[in-house]
């Protein structure tokens, strides 16, 4: 009973606290607000929603007012009805288009409704908050869509909350009424809306958990277009904090998008319409009132009336462009951009419903995708501009949601690629990455649109990188898109982030925005060039049945990738159409030569082997424009269509047509790959080559950075003259797998087990951005574990190659360093010199050194390396922080179930003569007199000899008390403050010792259990050796003033934790980490929280990175404080892929009693000995 006490103690720490932290206080479903009391419903465990609560409320054709109060409580849990549509032919065809969401749904004048997302009430409150403004052209619209819910958001990420709302539409919401028009007030009543909704949201989001001090809206087309009208109407508003504009801006006030609030008849011709008479009085005004919302709607439809938004120096002013050089708008942060193809939805629409003529498939790509130039992409341009003239930071991105799918042909070059967007975004070939087609990607709710098409891994990745940047945004609007790793905007550099591009389809490329605007002063030309003369030519062509489909420079549609690097040419690859692509004659490609005359410049009429003709192109001229035929062959000057007037004509425009092909999409490969692949790079001793592992990703495997004799301490390696391949691991080095380790291997996934060997193993292996994608990136440098007796760096499971691919500005490392007697052998030979016997550790100093030095050739920071580990790996960083605390080189420590806490439990050993030395040498025939000869004899003894010895009398050589790489007096120094301080993130799992403890007894170490006993003793060791180290080595930082950040990882996934009795045990966050969770049982699915799990940690584990200081806060966790709910839980039940927070004196409150549980243990087990082993 006195034990069991104890014992209870342990579990609530263990786990009922979480359930105490989250469910002792209110559930947080019920809100007041300053109308009165609303209730919602968790849409999962870890997010609150409440739908349709009123924000205002408003009378046809007035300004919005507050809703009316309420003593009863409001039952937000369900939409309201939405505003009243204008439906037009072509705007429901492209609602068709997109998916068909927002057709046909419950409509009323009483929908001036708000909808919130907020995080559930025991994760972060007081979140960063994105209020949401949908498009529609201000015809259509609803906050209401399945595409538009805000879950995913909070769900996935912390520190954020979403709203959405309705606004007014159509005639509802801008009338151009004359009877209106003489007045004072706005007849944008839609854009009052929206305002009325800003100022709610402010009043009451705190009551909600958001932070009405972090309010930035985000909006799509017209909602992107109100976004940027709010900063010009309130240039001193003081509640908006940042702005998102995506596909619309105020470029369209110059476009006829807008209207003058005059009399131009459509008043008048809808009144008379609906029987309300053409004279504008009064009377008609109160008839017009009274006319049923559904009878206005249905004939505004019919007539093809269009209500447009108006100038009416309210909400939007006439002298935009003026305010714009003005800088006479609000200076808050922006991210703002375009898709690809914003036009394709539009043109193939307008073809559809009949409003514009059939046009075979390249002819209308030309036409939207010079429209998408002129409406979208400029505008963009022109909005950033303005702001990062008014030195606002910002952001620019162009969208193109690419997927790559390879295939083999028959041609000197194995393989080509085809281009195209998400299937199930795009089911159609002529819409690509069209106007609307981002938002789903953002939301996360790519899975709502066309729902019987399968989803891409490339779609959820990218869902998850972009929805990443646009919360990073929101939590902090000047800085968090730099920590993500996004530069600001400026026209003249690689900063317009491309995001989806086939060279990075799941994160990011960069290019120049005046590549992208180099035709922006040419907009009518394009225009009138499109409509009169090209369209027309390349028509003529098709008629006379010439096939005039060339190297297509707006959309590659199936085509070669050719790479000439196996020839020795410094080169980059190209990409040409065959089959689908679009087509646009030679005059063209003179053209673009001709503007851009030192780039190699191949072009090739299409077929089967599109690829082949590029190849031998590629070989035979060095610059220019190359023709070839059917068989590769110069064909010389082609014909033209037309007279030479004609061609005269073309020869003009295409001049500044060949200007935005080049912007749409050749721009990318140009700044990919017109310079040096990055794959051969020069270090201190010599240069080496890599491999590309992704298209995305240079790996560079097996680069010796150290040269050690058995026993001695490590020297640089050998310099060299001749390029070493590093394209292959190197052995690992010599292992000592105890039948408990191999077991505890077995359990965890069999890696690192019969694995190649030798001691030329210290060697290092780096995942770093291909070179078109942003360089001097934060270095993470993992250091792996295995208690000091077994481990490699070599395993599937630690591969870097996730990280790069799916984080920009990170560079992984990874290494192997000596280990079992190889690294530490306790020689007495060696115990009384001057130096230390730990060779591992110090194998991990040359290691981090060489890193330092060399990571800049491979575009690595130097000044921004970061070390992780877990279990031994996480003791030697801890370690790494003591000896040395003076250390300039690494900016950040990451220690994963493990720190020096172990000093004190037996696990490290004292430099004396204890026997094991002795008793291996006479098992291997060196005798047991420890003199110079047996030393001689153990290092002439071959390492398999040793090993096999080492395993088969059950040895183990720990690492030592040396006083020079670990001191023994290392609590004294923990209490002084005696370490580098750089800044921690630390943690542990909830169940490390279940993996020990079950392979403790299948290999028969100790008795056979039933699993609430196995259960107790694994929870118990956890307690000691694990939990409470982690809490006492984090509040030593956090006494010392550092940077602290605590995590407990609880996740428990089919693939990691096959047994129910090996739950979130030590090594199993490691997979998550590294996101190599499906190299982990192949054979048993992964879980979509496994996968979002990953992206959120793994996103953590960049963000310290990139910024050890802030990169955490930023991401939403909170600096950790024993007393405050401040210990990152990870992967628990109520955020399965997220976090929720608890305190750290909860989850230690049975430190001080540490004896008494091991006793404990020892009680219920049986065994002799408890806790006193280590992965």
């Amino acid at each position: 009973m006195r034990y069991l006490q104890v014992f209870a103690a342990v579990s609530s720490a263990m786990s009922i606290c979480y359930a105490v932290a989250v469910n002792s206080t209110s559930d947080g479903l019920v809100v007041t607000t300053a109308q009165g009391p609303v209730s919602g419903t968790l849409s999962t465990p870890a997010v609150r929603q409440f739908l349709g609560i009123p924000y205002a409320s408003a009378q046809r054709w007035e300004a919005p007012t507050n809703p009316p109060n309420r003593t009863s409580v409001f039952k937000a849990t369900n939409y309201s009805d939405t505003c009243p549509q204008n439906f037009s032919p072509l705007s429901r065809e492209v609602m068709v288009l997109s998916g068909g969401q927002g057709i046909d749904i419950p409509e009323s004048e009483d929908c001036l409704t708000a909808n919130i997302w907020a995080p559930s009430v025991g994760r972060k409150q007081k979140t960063a908050v994105l209020v949401w403004i949908y498009g529609g052209g201000f015809q259509f619209g609803s906050s209401h869509l399945p595409e538009y819910n805000g879950q995913n958001f909070v769900h996935d990420h912390d520190d954020i909350t979403v709203v959405t709302f309705n606004y007014r539409l159509n005639i509802f919401g801008q009338p151009n009424s004359p009877q209106l028009a003489n007045g004072t007030g706005s007849q944008n009543f839609g854009l009052l809306d929206i305002d009325a909704a800003i100022k709610w949201v402010h009043a009451n989001i705190g009551a909600f958990g958001g932070d009405p001090d972090r309010i930035s809206l985000f909006g799509q087309s017209a909602g992107g277009l109100a976004v940027d009208a709010y900063t010009y109407a309130h240039p001193n508003d003081t509640i908006v904090k940042g702005a998102i504009e995506q596909s619309g801006n105020l470029g369209f006030a110059t476009s006829g998008f807008i209207a003058s609030p005059v009399i131009d008849g459509t008043w008048n011709t809808l009144a008379s319409n609906v029987g309300c008479g053409n004279v504008s009085d009064t009377a008609q005004l109160a008839c017009m009132k009274a006319v049923p919302f559904r009878k206005l709607e249905d004939t505004l439809i019919e007539i093809g009336s269009t209500f447009n938004i108006l100038f009416d120096n309210i909400t939007i002013f006439s002298d935009i462009e003026a305010r714009a050089a003005a800088g006479n708008f609000l200076k808050v942060p922006l991210l703002g951009g375009s898709t690809l193809n914003e036009g394709d939805i539009l043109t193939v629409a307008a073809e559809v419903v009949g409003l514009s003529p059939p046009a075979s498939p390249f002819v209308t790509e030309i036409l939207s995708d010079i429209q998408t130039q002129v409406n979208w992409t400029c505008p963009a341009r022109s909005t950033a501009q303005d702001r990062v003239n008014a030195g606002v930071p910002t952001w620019r991105y162009q969208y193109q949601g690419e997927s790559i799918s390879f295939s083999k042909v028959d041609s000197p070059h194995p393989s080509y690629f085809a281009l195209a967007v998400f299937p199930n975004i795009s089911p159609r070939p002529d819409v690509r990455a069209y106007h609307l087609s981002e938002i789903p990607i953002v939301f996360g709710t790519f899975d709502t649109i066309n729902p019987s098409i399968p989803i891409t891994a490339n779609e959820t990745a990218l869902s998850k990188y972009m929805q990443g940047a646009w919360v990073a945004f929101a939590r902090d609007p000047s800085r968090g898109l730099v920590e993500y790793g996004w530069p600001l905007y400026n026209a003249t550099t690689d900063s317009v982030v491309v995001l989806g591009n086939f060279a990075n389809s799941t994160g990011s490329v960069f290019t120049t925005g005046s590549l992208l605007d180099s035709t922006c002063g040419n907009a009518t030309q394009l225009l009138d060039f499109a409509a009169l003369d090209l369209l027309p030519a390349l028509n003529k062509a098709k008629e006379d049945g010439q096939d005039v489909r060339v190297l297509s420079v707006f959309s590659a549609g199936y085509g070669g990738k050719i790479d000439a690097t196996d020839f020795g040419l410094k080169t980059y690859s190209v990409m040409c159409a065959a089959d689908s692509a679009t087509t646009y004659s030679d005059l063209m490609i003179e053209a673009f030569y001709e503007r851009n005359p030192g780039i190699t410049f191949s072009h090739a009429f299409p077929g089967d082997e599109c690829a082949e003709y590029l190849w031998s192109g590629l070989l035979n001229t060095t610059a220019g424009t190359y023709r070839m035929g059917s068989k590769g062959e110069d064909i010389g000057t082609k014909g033209y269509y037309g007279n030479e007037a004609l061609r005269q004509k073309l020869m003009r425009y295409l001049q500044v047509f060949a200007a935005v092909s080049s912007a749409m999409s050749i721009c990318y490969a140009v700044a990919v790959n017109s310079t040096s692949d990055g794959l051969v790079v020069t270090t201190a001793q010599g240069p080496i080559s890599g491999t590309l592992s992704t298209p995305t990703v240079r790996q560079f495997l097996g680069i010796p950075y150290a040269s050690a004799q058995r026993w001695e301490a490590p020297t640089n390696p050998p310099n060299r003259t001749s390029v070493f391949k590093a394209t292959n691991y190197s052995d690992t080095c010599p292992q000592n797998l105890s039948p408990l380790y191999r077991e505890a291997l077995v359990l965890s996934g069999g890696q690192g087990i019969d694995i190649p060997e030798s001691e030329d193993c210290l060697t290092a292996n780096i995942w770093a951005p291909s070179v078109g994608r942003k360089q001097k990136t934060a270095v993470l440098v993992w250091i792996y574990g295995g208690g000091f007796q077994f481990g490699s760096s070599h395993l599937p499971e630690y591969n870097g190659q996730n990280f790069v691919h799916d984080h920009d500005d990170i560079t992984v490392v990874t290494f192997n360093y000596r280990l079992n007697i190889f690294g530490q052998p306790n020689s007495p030979q060696l115990a009384n010199g001057t130096g230390s016997q730990n060779f591992g550790l110090l194998d991990i100093d040359a290691a981090i050194k060489w890193v330092h030095a060399n990571i800049g050739a491979f575009g690595g920071d130097p000044d921004r390396i970061s070390l992780f580990g877990q279990s031994a790996g996480g003791l030697a960083v801890d370690a790494y922080t003591y000896a040395h605390p003076n250390d300039t080189i690494v900016k950040g420590a990451i220690e994963q179930s493990g720190n020096l806490g172990f000093a004190t439990s037996g696990f490290i050993a004292s430099p004396v003569i204890d026997g094991t030395w002795n008793t291996l040498a006479s098992n291997v025939g060196c005798g047991n007199v420890s003199d110079t000869a047996q030393l001689a004899c153990m290092k002439a003894v071959p390492f398999r000899k040793l090993e096999d010895t080492l395993i088969k009398i059950g040895s183990t050589f720990n690492i030592l008390f040396d006083n020079i790489t670990i001191f023994s007096d290392i609590e004294a120094r923990a209490a002084a403050g005696n370490f580098l301080k750089v800044p921690l993130l630390g943690g542990s799992t909830l169940n490390e010792d279940d993996i020990l403890t079950v392979a403790a007894e299948v290999v028969g170490l100790s008795p056979p259990a039933s699993p609430f006993v196995t259960e107790i003793v694994a929870d118990i060791q956890t307690q000691v050796n694990w939990t409470c180290p982690a809490g006492s080595t984090a509040q030593d930082r956090v006494n010392a003033g550092v940077p602290t950040w605590r995590y407990q990882y609880q996740a428990v996934f089919p693939n990691i934790s096959p047994r129910p009795d090996v739950r979130a045990y030590h090594l199993s966050e490691i997979p998550i980490i590294f996101g190599t969770y499906n190299t982990i049982n192949p054979s048993i699915p992964i879980t979509a929280n496994e996968t979002a799990l990953s992206k959120y940690m793994q996103g953590a584990w960049v963000a310290f990175a990139r910024d050890p200081s802030r990169g955490l806060v930023e991401y939403g966790w909170p600096l950790y404080n024993a007393t405050t709910d401040s210990v990152v839980v990870l992967g628990n039940f109520v955020n399965s892929t997220g976090t929720v927070f608890t305190t750290g004196s909860l989850l230690d409150s049975t430190c001080g009693i540490a004896t008494q549980l091991l006793d404990f243990a020892v009680l219920v087990s049986g065994a002799s000995t408890a806790g006193k082993v280590s992965l």
